[in-house]
C-alpha cells in the first residue's frame, strides 16, 4: 500500500508546486489533499493492528498544546465551511504554551474525532472545545471535546464504537462508509496517553466525544526568530549531485529517479546490497541513498561495508530510506554509518532538505555520525 501511496504524495506535491492555471493547480492540489489522507489512514490502520498485539510506542516531542488547539480549530472551520454545517469553538485562553508528549498520534485522534463529527452532523452543526487542568508530578491533562448534533447514537452502538472494525449498526456503515478503525485507534492512543475517550450521546440530538490524555509540563522555551519555510529552490544544490540510489522495487526507482531529476541531480541505480557497495567503492558518488528493506545485504549491512572502505569511498554521505520508523531504527542507522534516516513516504522537500543537510556539514560524513529522519529534516538558515 505505502509504495505506490509514496509516489502519488511526491508526484503531487511536484505537480502543486509546478506552473499551473488555477484550475488545474486546484486540482493537483486536490489530489494531494486527498493523498495525505489516505497516508493518515494507513498509518491509522497499522497503528492500530500494532496497539492491538503490542501497545503503542509512543512520541515524546516537545509541542505547543496552544497551538495545536488552534490548528484543530481550523480544520474544523475548514471542514464546515466546505460541508456547510455551522461550527462553535471554544478554546480556553490559558492553554499552555509548551508541554512534551506525542502529539502526532495526539493530532491524528482529534482529527478523527473532526471527521466523524462533519460526516454526521447532517448539516446542524459542529462543536470543538479544547481545555486543560494541572495534575500532579509536573502533567498536565490536555482534553478535547468535538460535538455533533446529528441522529445520534443508543446505547448498544456506542458500546460497539470503540472495538476494532466496529460500527454503529450496518446501515450506519453502508451510508457513511468507513473501516470502523478511527475510533479504536483514537481509544488506544489516549489510554496510551495516561487518558481515555469517552462518548455521551442521545438519539436524534446527537454525540460528543472527549478525548483526555496526560503530557508533561515545559517551561517556555526563549522565543527565537521564525523558521523560514523550506522550498525546494531554497535547499536546491547549485551544483549537481551524482546520487548512488540502491532501490530493488521498480516504482520506488521511478519516484527516486523523478524526484533527483527535478532537484537537478544526476542519480545511477542499483537493485541489491552488494551492487551498491561495489559500485560505490569503484566509481564513488557525492551521497548513497540506500532502501533499508533490501534482500539479502539489507541497507544498514550495506552502510557497515561500504563504511568500511579505506579513504574518501568509506566517508561518503548515506542517507537511509525505509517504510518503517521509530527511535529504535534510527539508532540503528546511526550505528551502520548512515548520516542520515526518512522514513517513507519520501517528499521532493524532505529528499531536497536531506540531502542539503548531509552534503553541508563540516565534516561531509562520519562513521555513525547525526541521524535525522523525515520530515524532522529542515534546511539550515
Amino acid at each position: 500500500m505505502r509504495t505506490p501511496l509514496n509516489g502519488i504524495l511526491a508526484f503531487s506535491e511536484m505537480l502543486v508546486g509546478a506552473k499551473l492555471d488555477a484550475r488545474t493547480h486546484g486540482w493537483a492540489q486536490a489530489v494531494h489533499s486527498a493523498a495525505q489522507h489516505l497516508e493518515r489512514l494507513t498509518t491509522t490502520v497499522v497503528d492500530g493492528a500494532h496497539a492491538e498485539h503490542r501497545g503503542l510506542v509512543l512520541r515524546r516531542d516537545e509541542f505547543s498544546p496552544r497551538q495545536l488547539a488552534h490548528d484543530m480549530a481550523a480544520i474544523v472551520r475548514a471542514r464546515t465551511q466546505a460541508a456547510g454545517v455551522p461550527a462553535a469553538i471554544h478554546i480556553a485562553r490559558d492553554l499552555p504554551e509548551m508541554a512534551e508528549g506525542d502529539a502526532v498520534r495526539l493530532r491524528a485522534a482529534i482529527e478523527n474525532l473532526i471527521d466523524n463529527a462533519v460526516k454526521f452532523a447532517m448539516g446542524r452543526g459542529v462543536g470543538f472545545s479544547a481545555a486543560w487542568t494541572a495534575k500532579p508530578a509536573g502533567r498536565l491533562q490536555l482534553a478535547f471535546e468535538v460535538s455533533d448534533n446529528g441522529p445520534g447514537l443508543s446505547k448498544s452502538a456506542c458500546t460497539r464504537l470503540f472495538r476494532p472494525f466496529g460500527q454503529a449498526d450496518a446501515k450506519t456503515a453502508r451510508r457513511y462508509g468507513g473501516a470502523g478503525l478511527g475510533l479504536f485507534f483514537a481509544r488506544n492512543v489516549a489510554k496510551a496517553m495516561g487518558g481515555d475517550l469517552t462518548v455521551k450521546s442521545t438519539l436524534g440530538k446527537g454525540s460528543t466525544f472527549k478525548l483526555r490524555v496526560l503530557v508533561a509540563a515545559k517551561p517556555p522555551s526563549t522565543k527565537t526568530a521564525p523558521r523560514k519555510r523550506t522550498t525546494l529552490r531554497s535547499v536546491t544544490k547549485a551544483k549537481p549531485l551524482r546520487v548512488l540510489c540502491a532501490e530493488d522495487n521498480q516504482h520506488g526507482r521511478t519516484i527516486l529517479a523523478t524526484i533527483l531529476s527535478a532537484l537537478g541531480h544526476k542519480a545511477a541505480f542499483v537493485a541489491d546490497g552488494e551492487s551498491a557497495a561495489a559500485r560505490a567503492q569503484s566509481k564513488p558518488a557525492d551521497v548513497i541513498l540506500l532502501d533499508v528493506t533490501m534482500a539479502d545485504l539489507d541497507g544498514f549491512a550495506t552502510a557497515r561495508r561500504i563504511r568500511a572502505f579505506p579513504g574518501a569511498a568509506g566517508r561518503v554521505p548515506i542517507i537511509g530510506i525505509s517504510g518503517h520508523g521509530g527511535d529504535d531504527r534510527a539508532r540503528t542507522a546511526q550505528a551502520a554509518g548512515m548520516n542520515a534516516y526518512l522514513v517513507k513516504p519520501i517528499t521532493p522537500h524532505a529528499l531536497a532538505a536531506a540531502l542539503d543537510a548531509v552534503t553541508n556539514t563540516p565534516d561531509r560524513a562520519t562513521r555513525g555520525g547525526k541521524t535525522r529522519r523525515s520530515p524532522a529534516i529542515r534546511s539550515r538558515q
